[in-house]
């Protein structure tokens, strides 16, 4: 069962005000932060959703997603990872 398809789904989900920082502090970062959703698919047919850390570089990351197309998925072993994205797959 090998990945065939990623597809990269940029969203923004804003956060509710945290009225005892950000008043004080100013909004953390991770609360207006894009998030990746990889919408990923095999060659037999199943889909799965992964979270992909918005804080690296596109480039990184469209060159990472493009490493896993044709993975065996039942033969990634996440204790020994082959890319620096492996944990999205766990």
């Amino acid at each position: 069962m090998k990945i065939s398809r990623i597809k990269l789904h940029i969203v923004n989900v804003p956060e509710r005000h945290w009225w005892w920082s950000d008043d004080t502090y100013g909004q953390p970062l991770h609360q207006c932060a894009e998030h990746g959703i990889a919408e990923v698919e095999t060659d037999e047919g199943l889909t799965g959703l992964t979270q992909v850390e918005r804080f690296t570089d596109q480039k990184i990351i469209d060159e990472q997603l493009r490493g896993w197309l044709g993975t065996d998925v039942l033969q990634v072993n996440l204790a020994h990872p082959r890319a620096t994205m492996a944990g999205s797959f766990e």
